[in-house]
């Protein structure tokens, strides 16, 4: 039985938070050689220099390993606070962490009925059918899918009248196809030996609820053993309560005469919704040419796809879901069988993929839509989860990227830092995705608009760190774009330029299911059918990752610096009429991303320039980045020739959101892109109003924010 796929319904935006993880000091020492493992296990992160000796060290106390954490050397364990303590000794074991909660930062549509389980209210299609089949047999005391005249049998539907009844069983089943332009009804069937040219079915539509049916065809003449199918357009009986039933007209009376109907769906054509985010980053004019994002795969860790969304495959119909992967259950999940609770994975998926055309623009709804898709959910229906899950899903996308050419990873969630970027584990897994030579993409988080308000990993120097713009609900005119409210800004503690880049994050528009809980949490953004509006740099973060894809597609031997070296070079800064820069690099980056222009850029060694990855990995050395704060509580710049950069930008908080400036890609950067850099750290930062880096700070799930 083939199941026809469903397409997501809606777009919506939702970063999710990490919680909180609490960093213990790890004392040396060696255990005693006697302990108690009284008391309630607790989960820790461990991390030692070696894999093996961690898990020796372990196991010795008497912990329990459920996570191994190849990427970071570290496992994760259930202790007890005595074991917890001993581990703690050991002078193999680096760091234990107490692992907390994370928290995220006109095609058709079909009802289906496949009958493979013998009830009446199966929905196998991409959506739902509006009730049960509800059967007409009362003479035969039926009204079960296990008896009577009607019934599922064979894994199919099956309709007779022996011995005669005196009336006419029959079966009928309601979809609502309000707001569709054009529906086709289909379905197999099978009549048994014994069935003549005298018997007959009548395959019946009503557009009234079924208070009155129309004939769309007898089924009769029809000699027995038949094997066939029928299609009917049914345009013309599009309603609210359009009800399709199958009635024994004639006969069918002898015994084993029966008829046989499987796989019945409407298949279901409606206008498509036009998302702006494509044209307004140039993407569009690239697909006219070709560069869609083919052969190239982006790994979305987030709260899953679910199967029944239409980015699974690409416009042409071939599939694109390559694997899944459930970190918190730890297995693979094949498409059939992947779910996404919450929604924000599938719409995430959708910005960055959706195959769908706008029926009037005829302009592809996603940025990257002939792009490759991987799914790891390490996040519930809730948007929760934990860092081990997290870290265990960016481990196996990096030791699978060669299986399914995994050149992008998409982070959509935040958190606040508790430490240096280099300390927390959940950054060493992110680094260690780039330095293997995926273009990492996360986002700067909905903190904003207070400095210093970037979060976890965006707050990673290498990866690419993605900020929100709006186009304030006038997507032809440039001229009153916005920055969005809630984007954070940087600088981080160690004094980088963050965000690097901010792409459309307002009010965008993508696929969501209908029954995903973020839609029934926000029910007046999501359009009854298959979009949702919402707001975030969780969505900004899913349009970088598609234009990430393009970039590689048209040249697939960049490596994640070229490609972060691009995007910044073409970005477009937003500018006054004066030509001075309308945001504070600190809030805007290098700009706004210009797919187009990132694409045909030629611009090497503009990005991260200073750094070594390797270094900082295995702890020889950390950075910091030119970013500090004057006397007068300004954030200044200062380039690798000594030039300091203020841009009269005095953080009061006081900001006008609007205004008559341009996305313009005519700005000169004094000293070129070398804020995308960073020095040998010092520690010798000072910054007011900064963190306490205690490591036990709290943190809230994310928060709603307003449509921009």
């Amino acid at each position: 039985m083939n199941n026809i796929s469903k397409r997501l319904t809606q777009g919506c935006f939702i970063l999710f938070i990490l919680m909180t993880w609490t960093l213990i000091a790890v004392a040396s020492g060696k255990p005693g050689a006697s302990f108690d493992t009284s008391g309630s296990p607790t989960a820790y992160l461990v991390q030692g220099q070696y894999m093996a000796d961690v898990l020796t060290a372990v196991y010795d106390v008497g912990g329990t390993v459920t996570h191994k954490l190849d990427i970071i050397n570290g496992v994760g364990a259930e202790l007890t606070s005595t074991q917890h303590d001993i581990l703690a000794g050991r002078s193999e074991i680096v760091r234990i962490v107490a692992n907390h909660d994370l928290r995220l930062a006109a095609n058709s549509e079909t009802v289906r009925d496949e009958f493979n389980t013998p009830a009446f209210n199966n929905n196998d299609g991409s959506t739902d059918w509006s009730g049960d089949w509800i059967e007409d047999d009362l003479a035969k005391n039926g009204i079960s899918p296990n008896s009577g005249n009607v019934r599922i049998a064979a894994d199919s539907l099956r309709l007779d009248d022996y011995p005669d009844t005196g009336s006419q069983p029959s079966i009928a089943r309601q979809v609502n196809l309000d707001g569709a332009t054009n529906a086709i009804f289909s379905f197999d069937f099978y009549t048994s030996p014994r069935v003549d040219t005298n018997d007959a079915i009548a395959v019946e539509i009503s557009n009234d609820g079924g208070t009155s049916y129309t004939i769309l065809e007898t089924l009769t003449g029809i000699n027995g053993s038949t094997l066939d199918s029928r299609s009917y357009d049914i345009s013309s009986y599009i309603a609210a309560d359009t009800t399709i039933r199958f009635r024994v007209s004639s006969n069918y009376q002898s015994d084993k005469e029966f008829f046989y109907t499987d796989n019945i769906q409407i298949e279901i054509y409606e206008l498509s919704l036009h998302t702006n985010f494509p044209t307004l980053t140039g993407a569009t004019t690239l697909h006219d040419g070709g560069i869609n994002g083919s052969d190239i795969t982006i790994a979305v860790v987030d709260t899953g796809i679910a199967k029944s969304s239409g980015s699974l495959y690409r416009p042409d119909g071939q599939l694109r879901f390559l694997a899944g992967y459930d970190a918190i259950q730890n297995k693979m999940i094949q498409a059939n069988e992947i779910t996404d609770e919450s929604g924000h994975g599938s719409h995430v998926a959708a910005i960055i993929a959706n195959p769908e055309k706008s029926t009037l623009e005829q302009k592809y709804n996603g940025v990257a839509p002939f792009a490759n898709l991987v799914s790891v959910k390490a996040f519930d229906a809730q948007g929760a989860g934990s860092y081990m899950d997290v870290i265990r899903g960016i481990d196996w996308a990096v030791a699978n990227k060669d299986v399914y050419n995994i050149r992008v990873l998409n982070l959509s969630f935040s958190s606040p830092p508790q430490s240096f970027y280099w300390e927390d584990p959940l950054n060493q897994a992110v680094m260690r995705a780039w330095e293997s030579g995926i273009v990492v993409v996360a986002a700067a988080g909905n903190d904003g608009p207070d400095p210093m308000s970037v979060g976890v990993p965006g707050n990673v120097p290498y990866v690419i760190t993605v900020g929100a713009m709006s186009d304030n609900y006038s997507p032809t005119d440039g001229t009153d774009d916005i920055l969005a409210s809630f984007s954070a800004a940087g600088p981080t503690y160690e004094g980088f330029v963050k965000p690097d880049v901010v792409a459309p994050g307002g009010h965008v528009l993508s696929l969501m299911q209908a029954n995903a809980q973020i839609a029934l949490d926000h029910p007046e953004f999501h359009d009854s059918r298959h979009y949702f509006t919402m707001s975030g740099t969780s969505q900004a973060t899913a349009v970088t990752s598609g234009v990430a894809a393009l970039i590689l597609q048209a040249d697939p031997t960049l490596t994640p610096d070229d490609v972060k070296c691009r995007l910044m070079q073409a970005a477009q800064p937003a500018q006054t009429a004066d030509g001075k820069l309308a945001y504070s690099i600190f809030q805007q980056g290098a700009g706004m991303v210009n797919a187009y222009d990132a694409v045909y850029s030629t611009e090497t060694g503009c990005a991260n320039l200073g750094l070594n990855i390797d270094n900082d990995l295995n702890g020889t050395q950390h950075y910091g980045g030119p970013a500090n704060q004057d006397a007068d509580g300004n954030y200044t710049l200062t380039d690798t020739e000594g030039y300091t950069w203020s841009g009269g930008y005095t953080w009061s908080g006081g900001y006008t959101w609007s205004g008559g400036y341009t996305w313009s890609g005519g700005y000169t950067w004094s000293g070129g892109y070398t804020w995308s850099g960073g020095y040998t750290w010092s520690g010798g930062y000072t910054w007011s109003g900064g963190y306490t880096w205690s490591g036990s700070e709290t943190t809230a799930i994310n928060h709603w924010v307003a449509q921009e």
